[in-house]
């Protein structure tokens, strides 16, 4: 028996002793790859904070922020707070609005039109 374990005590140790310490210095992602990821990120706050910065200094944003009471230089002084996320999202958001101002409002031909569209299925509905 103490045959077995001296033997299994002398596999063990050669085993470890015999590992290839190189594995450790081995990394998945090399370290241009994150250095760019860093400069990526660091581009795109950048840019957001722009567009963020941008749809603040619309006079839209500067008539809703007197009807809302908030100060504007405030508001900017203080984007550099959020997180990349935040602000990423922000960022679209006021990309949104730039693209589509009203984002849902109706004009009032739209409206007429879908009030004579209800009418017509209505007055459908009641003959039949």
């Amino acid at each position: 028996m103490s045959i077995r374990l001296a033997f299994g005590a002398l596999l063990a140790a050669a085993a470890l002793l015999s590992a290839d310490r190189g594995f450790a210095q081995e990394h998945v992602i090399t370290p241009e790859l994150v250095q760019q990821r860093l400069v990526d990120a660091a581009t795109q706050r950048d840019s957001d904070l722009a567009a963020v910065r941008i749809a603040l200094s619309s006079p839209g944003a500067a008539r809703a922020a007197g009807v809302l009471g908030v100060d504007l230089a405030s508001v900017q002084s203080r984007l550099g707070t959020l997180n990349d996320g935040e602000l990423h999202e922000l960022a679209a958001r006021a990309a949104a609005l730039d693209s589509d101002p009203v984002a849902g409002a109706l004009t009032r031909r739209q409206l007429y039109i879908g009030l004579i569209a209800l009418a017509v299925i209505l007055i459908v509905v009641i003959v039949a």
